[in-house]
């Protein structure tokens, strides 16, 4: 671009469009402001949650939603199908460390609300399934009779009481054998019928005290070091094999049910209303920007970030025509 600036604009503009010049110092300006800031005057629980919810209803309102979403999820798919390593190379070490650490730290629950999400019918089909199998094995144990000591000694006298008696005792011994064995079974088959009506009237009660278990204060920090080997664990897990593992399903049919899930939320109000409270909550009494960054360990990453993303926009414009104009007057 022929530049039609005057020399004094020119120079100025050589050094914002340079990289690493000046557009770099007026990021850094920026940030460090910003991090000064007040986080409720930076950011509007309101307006963020009216904002969303207008992109949502954009996202909605498409006719071929679902082929844009089903677009995207085979796109990324098909990356991870040719992506060398893990999912964990995805990210840098100290970047994997804050997340691990995010992850770890201990969270508040709600009782009533994990009890909400466990309360599925596969999750009470498998507690019941449990239940059943164990109790019965359990009953099944019970029922067989422990030896007795110096059995053995009396199976050898038995062995030739027998023989002698074997002839007079071989029919009410073929009785006695089908009597026994329908007891048993009678007895079995009770013993079943009341361990199902048992397991049947439990399964609530049991989904209710894992949850509260689940959202026991005294027991985050056991599950916040079991979310993060989970996550290590994920972590491990090859590009390759995770997208040969979602290949194995409709990736279609996720893309209809994501895309109904966006009308759905883009036709309730009350999502606004909870994406409000979420960020009004999230920020209440977190003082300066740098102070809710620096609980979560993010200063470090935000301000790189920030300022790498600002200082390329800044150099892009630098180097329209409309931005020479604009500053060629500025300076005049």
């Amino acid at each position: 671009m022929a530049s039609k600036a005057s020399k004094p604009a020119s120079r100025a503009l050589a050094k914002l469009r340079k990289k690493g010049g000046a557009s770099r110092t007026l990021a850094r300006l920026v940030v460090d402001d910003l991090l000064e800031r007040d986080i409720e005057e930076l950011v509007d629980p309101a307006d963020v949650a009216a904002r969303t919810m207008e992109m949502l209803q954009g996202f909605a309102a498409m006719e071929a939603l679902e082929e844009t979403v089903s677009e995207r999820i085979h796109w990324w798919v098909a990356r991870l199908e040719v992506e060398e390593g893990t999912l964990g190379d995805w990210m840098t070490g100290e970047a994997r460390e804050r997340f691990l650490t995010l992850l770890g730290r201990p969270v508040e629950m709600n009782p009533e609300r994990t009890m909400e999400l466990l309360d599925h019918e596969a999750t009470r089909d498998l507690t019941r399934k449990v239940l059943r199998e164990t109790l019965s094995k359990f009953a099944r144990r019970l029922s067989t009779p422990l030896p007795v000591p110096g059995s053995e000694l009396l199976t050898g006298i038995g062995k030739r009481a027998a023989k002698s008696a074997k002839k007079r005792l071989e029919t009410v011994s073929s009785l006695g054998d089908g009597v026994v064995g329908a007891v048993g079974g009678k007895v079995e088959r009770e013993m079943e019928k009341r361990i199902g009506d048992f397991v049947d009237s439990a399964v609530g009660g049991v989904l209710r005290r894992i949850a509260e278990h689940v959202a026991d204060p005294e027991r985050q920090e056991q599950y916040g070091k079991m979310r993060v080997a989970v996550a290590e664990r994920v972590m491990e897990y090859t590009c390759e094999g995770v997208a040969k593992a979602m290949r194995q399903v409709d990736l279609d049919e996720v893309a209809g049910f994501v895309a109904a899930d966006i009308r759905e939320a883009a036709a309730d109000e009350r999502v606004q209303v909870w994406i409000e409270d979420i960020v009004a909550h999230e920020i209440e009494g977190e003082g300066t920007l740098r102070d809710y960054l620096e609980r979560r360990g993010l200063v470090e990453a935000w301000c790189d970030w920030t300022a790498s993303v600002l200082e390329e926009r800044t150099r892009a414009l630098a180097k329209t025509d409309a931005f020479e104009a604009w500053f060629e007057a500025l300076i005049r």
